[in-house]
């Protein structure tokens, strides 16, 4: 946590938090419910209506854990190994936006409020399903 302060670390991690903070600042978010079970799970999921959906369990690196469910089975077996490896054992159940470009940034900022753009990519959101074990994030 070099430089970091406890309350950005969790801003960043807790998936309800975020999505909070980034609506509060009139960013369009991705249909998504937090839950903290497999019933929860379920109604988001009837509630979002549609596979794929996308699985992202709170407080875990490099997208640990999470995945795209294509179906009730991948979905079932998905939300059943984030909500365990989540520290918190919670995961955000959101809409797939296969095919959306993403532009990420990692910026350094200071007490003074001055940025710096560590580094910038576009990804083109193209995932593949994943085994539950592996990160989605990270390359083969």
């Amino acid at each position: 946590m070099i430089g970091a302060k406890p309350e950005a670390i969790h801003k960043g991690e807790d998936r309800e938090t975020f999505k909070q903070a980034m609506l509060k600042i009139g960013l369009d978010v991705a249909r998504s419910s937090t839950v903290k079970t497999m019933e929860e799970a379920r109604l988001a999921a009837e509630k979002l209506g549609a596979f794929p959906l996308i699985i992202r369990p709170s407080f875990t690196l490099g997208g640990q854990g999470g995945g795209i469910a294509y179906n009730r089975e991948e979905f079932e077996r998905i939300v059943a190994n984030g909500i365990d490896i989540s520290p918190v054992h919670e995961v955000l159940v959101e809409e797939c936006l296969l095919g959306w470009k993403e532009f990420e940034m990692e910026v350094m900022r200071d007490h003074k409020d001055q940025c710096v753009v560590i580094c910038s990519m576009r990804i083109l959101i193209q995932w593949v399903s994943t085994p539950v074990t592996r990160s989605p994030w990270l390359p083969p």
